[in-house]
């Protein structure tokens, strides 16, 4: 007589300490609750050069999913119990579908974002001799941000010789930025944005090279 087997449930009630998540669909608002998800491993590194402010957070997790919903995607996001959000960069269906392994990133924490700055966006005029800016409206408040020195360029042509410092700023989110922009922190000081880069990548957090105005 042939045995059926079915692994459903298993999972869930052999492992220990489960915790439950939610996943946030990427690219939209759906939100999926796992009640019982596991921390299968952890590990921090260092994945930049930032003097110590930058260790990436990796934990891989496991937890078994409704085989009616549409399967977890690379991009998705976990947020557990403590508001730390894991984007998810590999999926993969384990031996008899019935649990995921998904590797993921904590962004956030991974670059020790510390300081909130404003997004501005430049006002354009005609004022008889063509287009100029000629002020700044609100883009976007409350930035979660970490602004660190990237290099100094030094002109000895210039007479006196000067210096113009370039700052690294690594945000929270990707935000469609473009030359229209600056950053104000909350001490006043102003960044005019130089580059945008890194904004499609769900691996590392966008960075926008600035100098100060």
């Amino acid at each position: 007589m042939p045995t059926s087997w079915n692994a459903v449930g298993d999972f869930t009630n052999i492992v220990d300490g489960l915790e439950s998540v939610t996943l946030l669909r990427h690219g939209n608002t759906q939100e999926i609750t796992i009640d019982r998800a596991w921390r299968f491993s952890r590990q921090t590194d260092e994945s930049e050069p930032a003097g110590g402010y930058a260790p990436v957070a990796n934990i891989v997790w496991q937890f078994e999913w409704d085989p009616l919903l549409l399967t977890p995607q690379v991009g998705d996001r976990l947020l557990d119990t403590t508001g730390d959000c894991w984007t998810l960069l590999s999926v993969e269906s384990m031996l008899g579908a019935t649990r995921w392994r998904c590797q993921s990133r904590n962004l956030r924490v991974a670059h020790s974002l510390d300081c909130l700055l404003t997004v501005e966006q430049a006002v354009w005029e005609d004022l008889g001799s063509g287009l100029e800016i000629t002020g700044w409206s609100l883009f976007q408040s409350a930035v979660h941000a970490r602004v660190q020195p990237e290099l100094v360029a030094v002109d000895e042509v210039a007479n006196p010789i000067t210096s113009t410092a370039t700052y690294r700023i690594v945000l929270e989110e990707s935000l469609p930025l473009d030359h229209n922009h600056r950053f104000v922190a909350n001490d006043g000081v102003v960044y005019r944005l130089l580059r945008f880069e890194q904004a499609d990548r769900i691996d590392v957090l966008p960075v926008a090279m600035v100098r100060k105005e």
